[in-house]
């Protein structure tokens, strides 16, 4: 019984850092790398093992621009701002570094206007580290050690981050 228990706790554990951008294994969605944005069940996936997975996302594809809406069922409100744009920044960047050719993401908060990423924009935004961004301790640099910075995260929300109007 105490096996269970102890097991039970590490997954808990384990599930709470994967939940955290900040502690987030870029290890554990590598193999979601892909060409094509295309492959529905792989970017769902992929979205599934990400931070806000918890909140349920629904996928709408559209190939025709290669954008993927992602819709998180939780409303912006239940979120700390700073969370919510660390998460955003930290998904997109995900996707747009293991999808070749994804080019646009918007993103859907309940209650809250959608967001836009565009992949040119995000690479101008990481510049010459986005080459090699997917080496782990490339990514802890590059990325995660960086969200730590709130000053970061809010510089990312007023130039990429972007509010689709209604």
């Amino acid at each position: 019984m105490e096996y269970l228990v102890n097991d039970l706790q590490e997954e808990q554990k384990k599930a709470a850092y994967q939940a955290d951008p900040l502690t987030h294994d870029i290890e554990s969605i590598l193999p979601y790398r892909s060409r094509y944005m295309g492959d529905a069940s792989n970017l769902i996936n992929l979205f599934q093992a990400l931070p806000l997975q918890q909140a349920s996302p629904t996928f709408e594809l559209k190939p025709d621009t290669f954008t993927a809406e992602v819709s998180y069922r939780v409303s912006a409100g239940s979120l700390v701002k700073e969370q919510t744009a660390r998460a955003l920044l930290y998904n997109a960047t995900a996707a747009f570094a293991l999808i070749d050719n994804l080019k646009v993401l918007e993103f859907q908060l309940e209650n809250s206007p959608a967001y836009r990423i565009e992949r040119a924009e995000l690479e101008h935004w990481y510049g010459k580290d986005w080459q090699g961004l997917l080496d782990a301790g490339h990514w802890k640099d590059h990325v995660q050690a960086k969200l730590a910075d709130p000053s970061y995260v809010s510089r990312f929300e007023g130039k990429v981050l972007s509010p689709i109007a209604a």
